[in-house]
């Protein structure tokens, strides 16, 4: 009898130390989940309102990720590393417009989850937004969906230099990425300008609501405006001063160009000023 004491007091301890250490394990391994899904966290205190403070904090989230990534070893990965963590963190910020749209109003808010603008538009992108949008291409097409692609976006872009913005409609620019059935082809990878909320939102253009009140003066498309100006502003200014392309370019013509330069990405990372014929938006 006094054998098994010692045993079992050995055995109840080793469950204790495995209970504790599987616990602590899926803390860890779970933290950031929730319902199935990896939440982004931008790392900063997010302004709850679109105004200037909207403006500066996203100019400066774009600034210091740009910072970041470009005093590391540069690569054709530099491009890509930029424009995934802007749009994460665009993403996480519209999420939060639409929580609190959704919570001033009696209406429901998301996340556009289709084209948001299927008009012809002139749609501004920096390179590494653009290098996001080719690699997804190239991981999820065929070669022959591919060229279609590259041919439209050579088209678009040559009518595009003869044309003002406001013309698009009128010259039948249209979006290269929009396929057949109305969705964009690298939604994941959309240009910052194409990350927007949904129609179903309650405050428009206008500010005014179709639901209710806004307890806040400023509507959910102000914040997506807002956003994309700091970001663009602040991601201008980060890649000028690490010495790379900090231009904005019409897409048509900054895809066309990625689409058919060898080794772009790598090259743009360089220094090499791989956009300097295309044409500016």
């Amino acid at each position: 009898m006094m054998l098994w004491l010692p045993i079992a007091f050995v055995t109840l301890m080793a469950l204790a130390v495995m209970t504790v250490f599987l616990l602590t394990f899926c803390n860890v391994a779970f933290a950031e989940a929730s319902c199935g899904v990896r939440r982004f966290s931008t790392g900063l205190d997010v302004p709850s309102e679109s105004n200037d403070r909207m403006h500066a904090w996203a100019a400066n989230l774009a600034r210091r990720v740009v910072a970041r990534h470009a005093q590391q070893p540069r690569s054709a990965e530099t491009p890509l590393a930029i424009a995934s963590e802007l749009e994460a963190s665009a993403n996480a910020v519209l999420e939060r417009a639409a929580q609190q749209a959704s919570s001033s109003v009696k209406s429901f808010c998301t996340i556009a989850t289709t084209c948001p603008n299927p008009r012809p538009r002139q749609i501004a992108v920096t390179a590494p937004e653009v290098f996001a949008i080719t690699t997804e291409l190239e991981r999820t097409y065929s070669n022959c969906d591919l060229q279609i692609v590259r041919e439209l976006a050579v088209l678009n872009g040559r009518r595009a230099r003869f044309v003002l913005p406001e013309e698009f409609p009128q010259a039948g620019i249209t979006c290269p990425l929009r396929a057949p059935d109305g969705h964009c082809m690298t939604f994941t990878n959309r240009p910052i300008a194409c990350r927007q909320l949904s129609d179903s939102c309650p405050c428009g253009d206008s500010g005014s609501c179709q639901g209710g009140s806004c307890k806040s003066s400023c509507s959910p498309t102000d914040v997506a405006e807002q956003l994309h100006d700091g970001i663009s502003n602040g991601l201008s200014e980060g890649l000028r001063l690490a010495g790379l392309d900090d231009g904005a370019y019409e897409l048509n013509d900054a895809l066309a160009t990625a689409l058919t330069t060898p080794h772009a990405a790598a090259r743009w990372s360089q220094g090499e000023a791989v956009f300097a014929n295309c044409a500016k938006a």
